[in-house]
C-alpha cells in the first residue's frame, strides 16, 4: 500500500502552500553575500512575519549550495537574548508607541505553556522600558 501511495506521488506530484517570499528570500541572501563577501564569516537570517505568526524567509549561509550545512534550520546555537530587540521589543514599541521611560514588567512571562526565563533566572519587577532593553530582561 505504501509502495502504491508513493508511486501516485511521484506521479501526480504534490501541492505544498508556504508562506515563504522567494523575494524576501533572495533580498536576504543578498544582503548576506554583499555584507560578509570575502570574510571566513558566516551568518543566516530567519524573517517572520509577527503578524501572522509564519516563517517568510530563511537563509541557509553565504554561497549555499544544496547539501551543504544549512545554518538557517541545523545550527545548534540558539540566537539567546540577541534576537530580544528584533522578536520582542521593536514590535512591542512599534504597536503600543510608548516611550522608553515608560514601565513594565520584567519578570516571568507564561504563554500557552512556554516560560522562558532570564539568564540567571532573575525576577526584576517593574522596571523601565530602557532598563529592560538594556539589561536584556
Amino acid at each position: 500500500e505504501l509502495n502504491q501511495k508513493v508511486e501516485k506521488v511521484l506521479q501526480t506530484g504534490v501541492h505544498i502552500e508556504t508562506a515563504l517570499d522567494p523575494a524576501m528570500q533572495k533580498r536576504a541572501n543578498d544582503v548576506i553575500a554583499n555584507t560578509l563577501p570575502q570574510t571566513d564569516i558566516q551568518a543566516t537570517a530567519v524573517m517572520i512575519d509577527h503578524l501572522r505568526n509564519e516563517l517568510v524567509g530563511i537563509t541557509a549561509g553565504k554561497a549555499y549550495q544544496k547539501f551543504d550545512f544549512h545554518r538557517g534550520y541545523q545550527m545548534y546555537r540558539q540566537p539567546g537574548s540577541a534576537i530580544k530587540p528584533i522578536l520582542v521589543y521593536a514590535p512591542y514599541m512599534e504597536e503600543s508607541a510608548v516611550p522608553l521611560q515608560s514601565s513594565i514588567n520584567a519578570n516571568n512571562f507564561c504563554s500557552n505553556g512556554y516560560l522562558p526565563k532570564n539568564y540567571g533566572g532573575g525576577q526584576y519587577g517593574n522596571v523601565s522600558l530602557m532598563t529592560a532593553f538594556k539589561h536584556s530582561y
